[in-house]
């Protein structure tokens, strides 16, 4: 019967997709000599894999829990010298040590071959269910560490003792993938590419600061003309990199510069005269006022990414006049840790647009933690969790009663960041989560394409956690702008397009106080959310021509938090922790696992402070505080749950059938 259902798994896929139409395609190493091509089967519980490589030895595949060798789940392949016979071991390794077979052989040899030069091999794996043995890795929807290695010769021994020759570091090495993500739609054909217009958004010549590890630009842009002619629509991007850059550019961000519906002003009458400047950096004092209203993200990357299309029937509008944007404000943050000198970039990201516009019409929404310094993360941690809520008030007041479809969702933090999870409530139930990454990657952070839709109806809550490694740290790690503070946030593009695009929240400062045996602060109501309809765009004035280069800035956003926090918010009680800063106590704590359990516990069991806005501002129809949702810890991973390993023959069967007969049968 297996032998039955592999030979047609086998033909459903060559008459279905044909040798070379895979779903999805990596180089693994950096001179090319390794690449690997996959598809899922029919039924969801086999992965068909092709492995060629420029080596006439062994290759090995395996999926990592951390990137390592310890715990992998490794494949080994090859061509049998002199006989031609293809050969693939399931392995799994124990330790930093040579892997041994497995006790079941989950994968099987479809096809393999060898010339002069190169050696291909195809074989199906079968995919286990959520339990883990040690020895098969559970493979999820979310990010998987596949590991690679290879040799010029063929593997010792013979039948069951077969072992690996050591491959030195030049010839090992990891990649971050989403094995079940649906295909990124950027393979454009050339006819394709002719009928895409594209606009280049680019840095004009950025000197990154070799002072300190982080920087945050910002530059307004104008749509072209033609965009504002005539309607168009947004259908995606890609990153453009400088040459030898992709370590200093971390990620970039395009902003909908908007202002708020009550404004008597024009959005070219603020914001036309900052297109010709060189731009300045985000959050600092030389930042202009009116720029705190380009805050709907439409394009969001970060490393790792190859960008993203769009579904087909799906654009995002263009210009002022058109429902969209006339003006964007492109942010780009720079990340020099060795503090390079002399580096002065011009990447950006190119978007795709056409005037052939679609009948779907996009937007997105930002859930997640407010980015503010009052985001704590215990030290010496190993999870930690940063809940966040997107309340039921906010939902039901900006989201219409047919509700929302979401459709992408990129996921960010910063170095401690180990798992993000989009939850999603209803009625008091929990549903599917929206999106769930057990095995995060900083360097891997590529959007999640939903295999369908989800709706998202008015009431429904979205919780967006970000658990966190800290095992690392000596000392409090704070929520910040900086690659070594925290961040925790979910870019939910979505349909159809509302004024609807952020949802955060934040702890209560209460739950830190009573942590930390605060029994009140002098004048904490100075540190509550601002409101943006409070900024007045009269008083602005144009500073940013004054700033000639990043080293001229004397202080960012960064610098002024945590100024605040060691100046500014100051106990008043309980006396022996009178006249202390907020930053003083964070860092003299003795953090402790009961500590850190406790402001754990408040963070899970407290008040959160919700934000809610519209395009431009604030929403106000709902509670300043609301309680988080009374939820368990449960299970991310979400990876087969099938009673088996093996794939449903019948469900196999009859695909792979009406693969290889359709036009008999409509003939």
């Amino acid at each position: 019967m297996e032998l039955l259902l592999l030979i047609v798994l086998s033909l459903s896929a060559k008459f279905s997709f044909g040798f070379s139409e895979w779903t999805h395609e990596m180089v693994l190493d950096g001179e090319g000599i390794l690449r690997v091509q996959w598809m899922a089967m029919p039924g969801g519980k086999v992965i068909r894999f092709k492995v060629t490589g420029r080596t006439l030895g062994w290759m090995g595949i395996g999926f990592s829990p951390n990137g390592g060798m310890a715990g992998a789940d490794i494949t080994l392949l090859w061509v049998q010298d002199h006989t031609g016979t293809p050969h693939a071991l399931d392995m799994y390794a124990k330790g930093e040590e040579r892997p041994v077979l497995d006790d079941k052989q989950d994968v099987t040899v479809e096809s393999g071959q060898q010339n002069e030069t190169h050696t291909d091999i195809v074989f199906l794996k079968y995919l286990q269910d959520c339990s883990y043995n040690g020895q098969d890795f559970p493979l999820g929807e979310g990010t998987v560490r596949l590991i690679w290695s290879w040799h010029p010769e063929d593997p010792e021994g013979k039948e069951d003792s077969w072992t690996p020759k050591y491959h030195d570091r030049s010839r090992r090495g990891t990649r971050s993938v989403y094995l079940f993500s649906p295909p990124l739609e950027n393979n454009l054909s050339p006819a394709e590419e002719r009928n895409f217009k594209k606009w280049d958004i680019l840095s004009p010549d950025v000197e990154i600061p070799s002072d300190r590890d982080t920087l945050y630009w910002c530059k307004i842009f104008k749509v072209p003309p033609e965009i504002q002619a005539r309607p168009h629509h947004m259908i995606g991007y890609v990153p453009v990199i400088e040459a030898d850059h992709e370590v200093y550019v971390h990620h970039m961000l395009l902003y909908e510069c908007s202002l708020p519906a009550h404004s008597k002003l024009t959005s070219s009458g603020v914001f036309e005269k900052y297109v010709s400047h060189a731009g300045a950096p985000c959050y600092a004092p030389n930042m202009p006022i009116s720029w705190n209203y380009c805050q709907k993200e439409i394009v969001a990357w970060a490393v790792g990414s190859e960008g993203e299309y769009l579904p087909e029937r799906v654009g995002i509008p263009l210009a002022d006049e058109h429902r969209g944007a006339t003006y964007m404000m492109m942010e780009i943050h720079y990340n020099n840790p060795t503090l390079q000198k002399g580096i002065v970039d011009r990447s950006g990201v190119r978007v795709y647009y056409t005037e052939e516009l679609r009948p779907i019409e996009a937007s997105t929404l930002l859930t997640g933690h407010k980015v503010t310094f009052m985001q704590v993360l215990p030290p010496g941690r190993p999870r930690f969790t940063s809940h966040t809520i997107c309340s039921e008030h906010c939902t039901r007041q900006a989201i219409p009663e047919d509700g929302i479809k979401v459709f992408q969702v990129f996921l960010h933090s910063h170095l401690t960041g180990r798992e993000i999870h989009v939850r999603h409530f209803r009625n008091g139930k929990e549903l599917s989560p929206i999106a769930s990454d057990a095995y995060y990657d900083f360097n891997y952070q590529q959007a999640h394409i939903l295999p369908k839709p989800v709706t998202v109806l008015p009431g429904d809550i979205l919780l967006t956690e970000c658990v966190y490694d800290t095992t690392d740290r000596h000392n409090v790690t704070l929520g910040g702008f900086s690659t070594r503070e925290e961040m925790c946030l979910a870019f939910l593009k979505y349909y159809p397009k509302l004024e609807f695009d952020h949802c955060l929240s934040l702890p209560v400062y209460e739950s830190y106080m009573e942590t930390l045996g605060i029994q009140e602060f002098y004048d904490l109501e100075d540190f509550r959310i601002r409101d943006y309809q409070s900024l007045n765009l009269e008083d602005e004035t144009d500073e940013t021509g004054k700033v000639e280069s990043p080293l001229a800035v004397e202080s960012s956003l960064i610098r002024k938090e945590s100024n605040v926090l060691k100046t500014h918010l100051i106990v008043k009680e309980p006396e022996d922790l009178r006249n202390l800063s907020f930053y003083e106590i964070l860092h003299q704590t003795d953090w402790n696992p009961k500590v850190s359990e406790k402001l754990q516990f408040r963070f899970l069991h407290g008040k959160h402070i919700p934000i809610c806005r519209k395009t431009g501002q604030q929403l106000y129809d709902y509670p300043k505080e609301v309680e988080y949702p009374d939820v368990s810890e449960i299970s991310y991973h979400k990876c087969l749950k099938a009673s088996g390993t093996r794939p449903n023959f019948t469900l196999s069967f009859t695909i792979a059938f009406l693969f290889l007969f359709p036009l008999h049968f409509l003939h």
